[in-house]
């Protein structure tokens, strides 16, 4: 039953792929939960940042076998709560994806000051683990069904792994199989992606797209999602000594 379920999906998906693929979806960030944990200031400052739920949109734009996906108001927003919140979807610059090379890019973030601006280009992988469910739910009247990833993770602090699972639910009436962040794979674009405490929702899609919004990164050195962070926990860790050995001096 399952092998025939899958069967539809494919065939949905693969009938309106001739189409020419050109779209514009935004998402908007919710946040399901709110982390109680920390001191008063910690709590202080998430609670501007849960405010912002609802408030932070992010486009993809897709041409063809190309997608980008970036902050509606860009990075440069100078306020904390906009800029946490903004990262919560384990988003820092923007995404550029070629689904033909099943290759997900980034340049490394410019707030990392001991890294040049144009020093890396960080590679993320696709997801391949996606188990598509039989439950469907309709989203801004299209039908989409439910798949889920397990086994995802993150780097934390001093390196630390964070694992955690992604629920997503994609339309095969779109046939692209994009999605936000780095979320794609799948026989339909995905319409609402939940993990950790955030949900994101595409609020508006448009059938056209400006294809010079849709910009490829350069980065001097192409590294991995790991080898990137571990390079940033060396750095942090040589910049530690150094100023401890200044203030040794000193003393």
């Amino acid at each position: 039953m399952k092998q025939i379920f899958l069967y539809i999906i494919f065939f949905l998906s693969i009938s309106s792929f001739s189409q020419e693929k050109n779209y514009t979806i935004r998402y908007t960030l919710f946040f399901s939960e709110q982390d109680e944990s920390g001191g008063s200031e910690y709590k202080k400052i998430m609670a501007g940042v849960y405010k912002k739920s609802g408030q932070v949109n992010y486009n993809l734009y897709v041409r063809d076998s190309l997608s980008y996906f970036i902050a509606e108001d860009g990075i440069d927003n100078s306020k904390l709560s906009y800029q946490l919140a903004l990262t919560k979807p384990l988003y820092s610059m923007p995404l550029f994806t070629n689904f033909n090379k099943k290759e997900i890019v980034c340049k490394n973030s410019p707030n990392f000051i001991f890294f040049d601006k144009d020093q890396f280009l960080i590679k993320r992988d696709f997801i391949y683990n996606w188990e598509i469910q039989s439950e469907t739910k309709v989203i801004d009247e299209k039908l989409c069904y439910k798949a889920i990833s397990k086994g995802n993770y993150y780097y934390h602090s001093k390196g630390r792994k964070v694992y955690f699972d992604v629920i997503a639910w994609f339309c095969p009436e779109i046939p692209i199989n994009a999605g936000p962040v780095y979320f794609n794979n799948l026989p339909g674009l995905i319409l609402e992606i939940s993990y950790l405490d955030i949900k994101l929702v595409a609020t508006s899609i448009k059938f056209d797209v400006d294809e010079k919004l849709i910009k490829q990164p350069n980065g001097k050195q192409k590294v991995s999602y790991d080898e990137y962070n571990k390079f940033q926990e060396e750095m942090v860790s040589e910049k530690t000594k150094e100023y401890n050995e200044q203030m040794r001096i000193k003393e």
